[in-house]
């Protein structure tokens, strides 16, 4: 019951940030930019509506055009999100690259591994930073190399057993660094430490 009633918060943090409008820069998958304000998209929206910062009409705008679209909140930080394919973790374990679905994610740490998490915890700084401290609940995080059909999901912190799930994922999406798999074995890095682990495999695959 506890745990129905966070993810309920956390879809009504959501909704709520989604009906407001933030300052955005977007940057289009054929090369353009542009500058003005978006409704703030639902995690799954196929279009994001877009008002131009000359004041022309507003228009919704593919999700799938945007390459890069870059919010500027109220505290004058910015985040950037991407419309990314998704794996889920059957198919992470697996191996099977098989994109269940299309959403968008905030960009947590970018390299020639990106790390990605879903909108609940932008959401929480967002609404804390007007003086709000609920917790809307939990964390998905994803994982994307060059040439990927999609962003694997390495860590839910939905379930109790939060570890236990990375490192069932983990040890297979990380296959191609023995280290890293000795590290995650031994319980030297948790899921607790997956920007550095992100970090550490950047820089001995990355160049």
């Amino acid at each position: 019951m506890k745990k129905l009633l966070l993810l309920s918060l956390a879809l009504l943090f959501c909704a709520t940030l989604s009906a407001q409008k933030f300052p955005a820069t977007l940057k289009m998958t054929d090369g353009m930019q542009q500058k003005g304000e978006v409704d703030f998209p639902k995690i799954d929206d196929k279009e994001v509506k877009f008002y131009p910062a000359d004041g022309s009409k507003a228009a919704k705008l593919a999700s799938a055009d945007i390459a890069l679209m870059t919010i500027t909140f109220e505290s004058g930080t910015t985040e950037e999100y991407e419309f990314v394919p998704i794996i889920a973790p059957m198919a992470v374990y697996k191996k099977t690259g098989k994109v269940s679905a299309t959403i968008w994610l905030m960009v947590e740490l970018r390299g020639y591994m990106t790390l990605y998490h879903n909108r609940t915890e932008a959401t929480t700084r967002t609404i804390s930073s007007k003086g709000n401290t609920m917790n809307p609940g939990h964390t998905d995080k994803y994982c994307r190399r060059p040439g990927e059909p999609g962003a694997s999901m390495v860590l839910s912190t939905f379930s109790a057993g939060t570890n236990g799930f990375f490192k069932r994922l983990a040890l297979v999406y990380f296959d191609d660094d023995q280290q890293i798999i000795d590290k995650i074995k031994s319980g030297k890095y948790t899921y607790k430490d997956l920007v550095e682990i992100i970090q550490e495999y950047n820089s001995c695959h990355g160049n």
